[in-house]
C-alpha cells in the first residue's frame, strides 16, 4: 500500500491558539495524511475542529493526548477526538503514522439513522471508553491498515463514486475501532446530548483561546453562553470533567510550551505573556501538570533541536 501522495507537508498551518488548520474540502470533509519523522523533532501541542484517528506503521514514541502520556509502536492506534490538544513525540530517529481526520457530519447529521451516530461512540462516548489508545491485536491492527491503503486507493485514483467508496472504507474502520474498544451502543438520545453539550459551550472555548493571556472573568464567560456563574461551572464541569480555572491553566501552560521550545524569550516574560501574574506562579503550575520545571522542558528540547537545519520552533505534524 502507498501512502506516500499523503506525505504531510513539511510547513504546517496553526492558528495563534493552537488550532492546526487541517485542509479538509468542505464538500468531502475527509483527509488522509502520511507523517513521517527521520529524526526526534520539537513538538507543539496542537488541537483541531476533526475528529483523528492515528495508526503507527514505524518506530515508536509518546502520544500525550489530553494531559495522559501513552506508548505509541508499530500497529498501535488512537482515537483523538475534536478540540482536544495532543502531540506526538519520537523517541527514536524512525517513527511513521498515518492518519485519517474528519468531521461528526461526514458520518451522521442530525435527523440520521441513530445507527450513524454509533459510529461516533469513540469520540462522544467517554462514559465508555477512558483511553485514546485503543486496545487492539495485531490482526485487527493489521485490517484497519489494509483498509486505509484500500482508501488511499480510492482517494488516489478518484474512479467513479470514489468519496462514497473512502467514506465506505472510514467506516469500516470505525466499526472495528468500536467493537475492539469493546463499547456498547448507548441510548442515542445521550449521544446528541453530549454533542449538544460541547456546541453549547462553543463561545467558552472561543472566548478563553482568543483572550487567555487577560484576566478572564466568570461572569464574562458566562454571559458568552447567558448563564449565571454558578450555572456555567456546574455545566462546565460536568461537560469536560475540568473545572473552568483548571481548563484555563492547561490551556495557558500548553500556549507556554510553544514559547519555551522557541528559546528566544526569557521564562518571566513567557510567564506574564500567557496570562500568569507571577513567575514563581507560572513554575509551580507547570510543574503541577507537566512533571517538569520551565527550564528543564525548555533544555529537554534544545538537546532535540536539529543543529543543521535551523527549524528550531517548527511545529510538526501530531
Amino acid at each position: 500500500m502507498d501512502f506516500l501522495p499523503f506525505a504531510s507537508p513539511k510547513q504546517l498551518s496553526f492558528a495563534p491558539d493552537g488550532t492546526y488548520q487541517v485542509p479538509l474540502d468542505p464538500g468531502f470533509p475527509l483527509l488522509l495524511r502520511l507523517y513521517r519523522f527521520s529524526q526526534p523533532h520539537p513538538s507543539i501541542p496542537n488541537q483541531h475542529e476533526c475528529l483523528e484517528i492515528t495508526l503507527v506503521l514505524a518506530g515508536s514514541g509518546v502520544f500525550t493526548i489530553g494531559g495522559r502520556k501513552y506508548a505509541a509502536a508499530a500497529g498501535d492506534i488512537f482515537a483523538v477526538p475534536g478540540r482536544t490538544f495532543h502531540l506526538l513525540e519520537a523517541d527514536d530517529e524512525r517513527l511513521e503514522n498515518v492518519t485519517v481526520y474528519f468531521t461528526p457530519e461526514l458520518i451522521s447529521v442530525p435527523g440520521t439513522s441513530d445507527v450513524n451516530l454509533e459510529y461516533l461512540l469513540l469520540f462522544a462516548g467517554e462514559q465508555q471508553r477512558v483511553s485514546a489508545k485503543i486496545d487492539i491485536d495485531s490482526s485487527a491492527s493489521r485490517r484497519v491498515l489494509a483498509i486505509m491503503g484500500r482508501m488511499s486507493d480510492e482517494l488516489c485514483g478518484q474512479e467513479t463514486f470514489f468519496r462514497m467508496a473512502a467514506k465506505n472504507h472510514l467506516c469500516s474502520i470505525l466499526l472495528i475501532l468500536n467493537r475492539a474498544a469493546a463499547l456498547t451502543p448507548v441510548v442515542t438520545p445521550h449521544v446528541q446530548l453530549r454533542l449538544r453539550d460541547i456546541q453549547k459551550l462553543q463561545p467558552v472555548f472561543d472566548r478563553i483561546h482568543h483572550r487567555f493571556s487577560e484576566r478572564l472573568a466568570l461572569s464574562d464567560l458566562a454571559e458568552a453562553v447567558e448563564m449565571s456563574v454558578a450555572q456555567l461551572c456546574r455545566y462546565f464541569k460536568r461537560v469536560t470533567g475540568q473545572t473552568v480555572s483548571e481548563y484555563v491553566r492547561r490551556y495557558r501552560i500548553d500556549r507556554a510550551k510553544e514559547l519555551l521550545i522557541g528559546d528566544i524569550h526569557s521564562i518571566t516574560w513567557i510567564a506574564y505573556e500567557v496570562g500568569f501574574e507571577s513567575h514563581s506562579y507560572f513554575d509551580r503550575v507547570f510543574n503541577q501538570l507537566t512533571r517538569q520545571t520551565p527550564q528543564e522542558f525548555r533544555k529537554s528540547y534544545a538537546r532535540r533541536l536539529p543543529v543543521e537545519d535551523g527549524t528550531a520552533g517548527h511545529p510538526r505534524g501530531e
